[in-house]
This record gives C-alpha cells, sequence and structure tokens, in this order.
C-alpha cells in the first residue's frame, strides 16, 4: 500500500468592493433601488420621475447601499430635467454617508430651465462648499439626492440616469487654480495656465486655451491604463465652448485617447467634430484597445488643438469611462480553466477529488518510475470487493461546445482477470454533469493490458452539449487490488475530428489508396508536447 502525504491548503478571501455606478433607468417601474423620503418615485419612458408636493421640508431621494469606495469615486454626474426654475429655493444638495459613520453634504446647482435636460457635475474633490470637515474619503454606505425646499407648488424632477464618476484623471473639471495632473507637451504655450473664472461650464471653472496658429497640447496618463484588457473601451467625454471668432478653416480639436504599443506605434481617436460655436457642447469620442497589455506602453488622453493666434476657446469636464470587453458566455468561463492535468508536483492533484476513502483507499500525487525516466502520476488504490469506485475532475463550467473529448494516459496495476470490461455496464466510464441538471456517459473504455502504460480517448463531440458542471471517471468492481496511476489527463478543441481514430476514418477524406484502422495504438512524445503547449496558451 502506498504512504499518505497529508497537505495543508490554505484559503485566500478577496474582500471585493464596489467601484463605479451608474443608474441609467431603461427598465419602466424599475427605479434601481433609489428610496424616497416626502416624495414619490416612478420610472417612465427610461427616466426616473421624483414628485414633491407644495410647500414640502426636506425632499429627498436615497441611492442602494454601497458600499461606495471613496478612492475610486471623484463625484456624481447627473442629466435631469425640472418642470420649473428651483434655483431660487435651498436645499439642493448631495449628502453621503461614511461607513465610520456621520455625514456630510456639498451643494449643486440644478437646472434653470424646464424645458431642456442639462448634465450636472457635483465634485467630491472640491476644496469649498462642504457643510462639514468629514471628508470623503475610506467606504461610503450611500449617499442622497436632496431637492428643493418649500416650493409653493408641486413639481417634478426628472433624472435620466445618474453616474459616481471614476477618477481616471486628476483635475477632469479644472476646479482648482493649477494644471494638476497634466503636463504640457511641446510646443504648448503657458496660456494653459490661464484659468478664467466667468468661463465656466459646470462648477467653477474651465480651462482657457489661447491659440498660436500652431497646434499645441496638454495630455495625462489614464489611470490603470496599462493594465487594461485588450478590447476595452475607453470612452473620452467632456465640453467645450469655441467663440466663432476662435475658429477659421485651419482650426481644429483634437481630444483623442492615445494608445502606443511597446514597438512605438500610436493608435489616437479621431478629430472632434465642430459645429457648435459661442455656447457650450458636449462631445466624446470612443476607442476600442488594441494591444494586450504587455504590449502596450502608454494609454494616454491628449487635448490637442489648433486655432488662430492670440483667440481663445474654452474645455471642461474631461472624463473618461472605461467598459471591460465583451466575451461570448463561453469565452467567461472555460478559456479560464485548466484544460490538461499533468500531476507532475507530488501533493498537488489539481483539483481532482475520490468518492470517499473507502471505494478509494490511497489518493495521492507522487513521482514514480517509468522505464528508468521520473514521471509525476496520481496514483489510486481501489481495494476488490468495493462497488463504483470514481474520482471527479475540477468544476467549471466548462463550454463543452469547445470541447471534442479527452485523453488519459493510464496504467491498471492488478490482475488480467480484473482489466475486462465489467458486464453490468457503466464501468471503466467518462461521466458529465450539465449545469441544467442530470448527466450523460461515454462508452466503456479498454484496459489493453494489466501493469501496461495506455492511452484512452474519449470522444465527446457528438454526444455532449451546452454547459458541464464537471465530469468523472468510473473504474470497475474488482475482486483483488487494483491500483491505478494516471499520467495526465488532457482536453481536446475543435480542431480535428475523430483525431484518435477509433472505429471509422470518417470525417477524414480519402485521396487515393492505401488508408485502413490499425489495432496498434501510439502516442508519438513530439505530438503530445506540442499540443501541451498549445493548450497552455489558451
Amino acid at each position: 500500500m502506498r504512504s499518505n502525504v497529508r497537505i495543508l491548503c490554505f484559503v485566500c478571501l478577496i474582500l471585493i468592493t464596489s467601484k463605479v455606478k451608474a443608474f441609467e433607468f431603461n427598465e419602466d417601474g424599475n427605479v434601481e433601488g433609489w428610496n424616497p423620503a416626502r416624495a414619490a418615485v416612478e420610472v417612465i419612458d427610461g427616466n426616473l420621475v421624483i414628485s414633491v408636493t407644495a410647500d414640502t421640508l426636506d425632499p429627498f431621494v436615497n441611492s442602494p447601499f454601497g458600499p461606495y469606495d471613496a478612492n475610486e469615486i471623484t463625484g456624481v454626474l447627473m442629466k435631469m430635467r425640472w418642470s420649473l426654475d428651483p434655483t431660487s429655493y435651498g436645499g439642493t444638495r448631495i449628502y453621503f454617508f461614511p461607513s465610520s459613520g456621520g455625514h456630510n453634504s456639498i451643494g449643486y446647482t440644478p437646472p434653470s430651465d424646464p424645458n431642456a435636460f442639462s448634465v450636472v457635475l457635483v465634485d467630491f474633490l472640491a476644496t469649498e462648499g462642504w457643510e462639514n470637515d468629514n471628508g470623503w474619503v475610506g467606504m461610503i454606505n450611500n449617499i442622497r439626492l436632496d431637492l428643493a425646499d418649500n416650493i409653493p407648488q408641486d413639481y417634478t424632477v426628472e433624472v435620466d440616469w445618474i453616474r459616481l464618476e471614476s477618477l481616471y484623471l486628476d483635475n477632469e473639471t479644472f476646479e482648482w487654480m493649477n494644471m494638476k495632473g497634466w503636463e504640457i507637451r511641446e510646443g504648448a504655450p503657458e496660456d494653459f495656465n490661464d484659468i478664467e473664472l466667468e468661463n465656466v461650464y459646470n462648477g467653477f471653472y474651465a480651462l482657457k486655451i489661447t491659440g498660436t496658429g500652431v497646434w499645441h497640447a496638454l495630455k495625462q496618463p489614464i489611470k490603470g491604463g496599462l493594465e487594461l484588457e485588450k478590447g476595452t473601451q475607453v470612452t473620452l467625454m467632456g465640453a467645450a465652448m469655441i467663440p466663432a471668432d476662435s475658429w477659421d478653416a485651419d482650426s481644429n480639436l483634437w481630444l483623442r485617447v492615445t494608445e502606443k504599443s511597446t514597438a512605438g506605434v500610436e493608435d489616437h481617436t479621431p478629430l472632434v467634430e465642430v459645429t457648435v460655436f459661442d455656447e457650450w457642447f458636449e462631445f466624446q469620442v470612443e476607442k476600442q484597445l488594441i494591444y494586450e497589455p504587455s504590449e502596450r506602453e502608454s494609454l494616454e488622453v491628449h487635448l490637442y488643438s489648433i486655432n488662430p493666434e492670440g483667440k481663445p476657446i474654452y474645455l471642461d469636464d474631461i472624463f473618461i469611462d472605461v467598459t471591460p470587453p465583451e466575451f461570448e458566455d463561453k469565452d467567461l468561463y472555460w478559456r479560464y480553466n485548466q484544460s490538461h492535468w499533468e500531476f507532475n508536483t507530488p501533493g498537488d492533484a489539481e483539483g481532482w477529488s475520490p468518492k470517499n476513502n473507502t471505494d478509494v483507499t490511497y489518493f495521492d500525487v507522487n513521482n514514480i518510475e517509468v522505464d528508468g525516466t521520473t514521471v509525476g502520476a496520481l496514483l489510486l488504490d481501489l481495494p476488490g470487493g468495493t462497488f463504483d469506485p470514481w474520482i471527479n475532475g475540477p468544476a467549471g463550467p466548462y463550454y463543452s461546445d469547445d470541447i471534442t473529448g479527452f485523453a488519459a494516459r493510464m496504467r491498471f496495476n492488478g490482475t488480467e482477470s480484473d482489466m475486462a470490461k465489467p458486464a453490468d455496464g457503466g464501468q471503466h466510464t467518462f461521466y458529465w454533469f450539465y449545469v441544467a441538471g442530470g448527466h450523460a456517459n461515454s462508452a466503456q473504455f479498454e484496459i489493453p493490458a494489466a501493469n501496461e502504460w495506455f492511452t484512452t480517448y474519449i470522444d465527446c463531440s457528438d454526444i455532449w452539449s451546452s454547459w458541464v458542471n464537471s465530469f468523472r471517471f468510473d473504474f470497475g468492481h474488482y475482486q483483488n487490488l487494483m491500483m491505478v496511476d494516471i499520467d495526465w489527463v488532457r482536453m481536446f478543441g475543435q480542431y480535428i475530428g475523430n483525431n484518435a481514430f477509433e472505429e471509422t476514418l470518417e470525417p477524414w477524406a480519402k485521396v487515393g489508396e492505401g488508408f485502413s484502422l490499425s489495432a496498434d495504438q501510439f502516442v508519438p512524445r513530439a505530438v503530445v508536447i506540442h499540443f501541451k503547449d498549445i493548450l497552455q496558451r489558451l
């Protein structure tokens, strides 16, 4: 009998907290967790409609409970429309409630035009306007939107969306009297530091850019840009105001996202189309990242412009939104699962487990000698007279449409009489269990001879489908002790049909004569190693 090796496993707990959240209110009747006080809410035609009766003191709407990480959120961006002009009434504030206790609030200016939606930014990094010194730090339980107090008539507030903005840019709203986070590029004038108080889009200040007649620019890196996956969509949003006499036939505005490869190749978003003058307009450009993180040298926002010398343009509220790449359902799962198990590390069963310690009395990975070579193998002892022993593979889910079958290299060490297929069926069989429920199994596999290594191929391509939660190998009912050694188990992908040449040559098309099946079974080492290398890259 083999001696057991005790393996101590450690479990790591990962605390996951909420970062950025968007409430779009696109589903009628779904208020997405927003809870009113001294008001009523409902979602109609894609808007959260807040109704307040006349002469109401302190109406507000609470956000859903977080927690929200203050380190990852710079403020609240809202698109809203009021049924009247509330600017002469007080009470319009955003409150927040930290997990550590207490609260704080900062005021916001609601839109005054009842006929148009406006975007309102509430900057949590502002240095002025706070109710107390309890700052925007740590974990935040929830925020709340306070409305206007004591308006002498019924009114409504329609909210198209509410977004908790993430900290990707420094001073993206230009609310400091400096260019924090931005670097002046070659040829850029000192006029980039000229910020005028009276030219604002939202908040206190805007960025004034005085033209020089040539291209000039600011830049700064996007937070976390070197770690973003290939296929991630990066959206650059902002607002601009361009006086008509600050624009001519040679003028251009190029607020761009620039991705640069380690080979020095840059990929940019296009120019901003400018068709509105003498008033603020919003714009956005989108870029899907084309490089893997290991291939990316930088990911930056560039504020490029060219306009007549001495003529100003104004920019404000520059934000970056990052959307993870979208995968098909199958890519979300099976590509991250281990697709082969080599059993090369003593004590590491790589997620495999036995039925119990009665029908499988020994279960471990150790090194063994095979033809003078040391190999790792999963070793099992199946005592004589036991019923229905099996081993379970690691839990999935696995997307079976991309897995045509399995191969396993095994050796059964026992008596010749125990090598035959059990007469009652169901043994020497590969089983699988669907995520949706139920199970199925392959045909029984042969054991060619006692005490000899062989490779069994299990073709599942025509007999399973959809999501598979787990699988297992069932062994036989043996009269005597059976010791099973498993060198490796490997999945096969959607590349070749009938790669094992079992029973028929189909779907191979013969060109000429001389092709037939042979009872001999051989696995060239070079081919096995090559296939292993391919699987490691999936």
